[in-house]
């Protein structure tokens, strides 16, 4: 979902500030900001609701109208209480987002050092079975193939030993930032809910 700035505009239907308030409501909405821009109306005769329901409809968000002082405390007591709302998914979801994330990026790690492992298996096991061959055919000695036995079972060594650190240190990275992002979505919900709450 896009990020949304969202503005209340309470008037009391008398225009004293020129312009197009209509036109200004539509560019604030489509440009980059991303405002959407409600009006509370305050005790208004039909003509002047039609007008702001029209400015709200341009500026992406919906006219709402009050009464009394009182309708209008509650209506923005509303208005905070759907906003914290909205963090309060939007942390939730987004907690949800960087763990599925963080399991896609393991399960490709893990794919990818199987992968290497398994070349590598099948690289010593060849290996074994070529020095084997050798030895059987009287075509090395006795201490040419413990030679190269001793290499090829080093090569697999390090080589395994290797793919093992790397995939590690990538998991190591990735969860760390995992926890980082989670900490820092956790911070904002809260930062915004406690501000909404005053």
């Amino acid at each position: 979902a896009e990020d949304e700035n969202v503005i209340y505009i309470v008037s009391d239907g008398l225009e004293s500030c020129g312009g197009d308030p209509k036109k200004a409501a539509e560019e604030l909405h489509q440009s980059n900001v991303k405002a959407v821009v409600n009006i509370i109306g305050l005790n208004l005769k039909t003509p002047e609701k039609n007008a702001l329901e029209q400015i709200a409809q341009a500026g992406g968000g919906k006219y709402l109208e009050v009464q009394t002082a009182d309708d209008l405390e509650r209506q923005l007591q509303e208005a905070n209480a759907e906003l914290w709302l909205k963090w309060k998914n939007w942390g939730a979801i987004s907690q949800v987002d960087i763990r599925n994330q963080w399991s896609k990026k393991y399960m490709e790690l893990v794919t990818t050092s199987e992968s290497s492992l398994k070349k590598i298996i099948r690289e010593h096991d060849r290996q074994a079975k070529a020095l084997l061959y050798l030895m059987n055919q009287k075509k090395v000695s006795d201490k040419a193939y413990n030679d190269a036995t001793n290499l090829a079972n080093k090569r697999y060594e390090m080589i395994s030993a290797k793919i093992n650190n790397t995939r590690d240190k990538k998991e190591t990275q990735f969860t760390n930032l995992r926890k980082i992002m989670e900490q820092r979505i956790s911070e904002d919900t809260k930062k915004m809910q406690e501000k909404l709450q005053k």
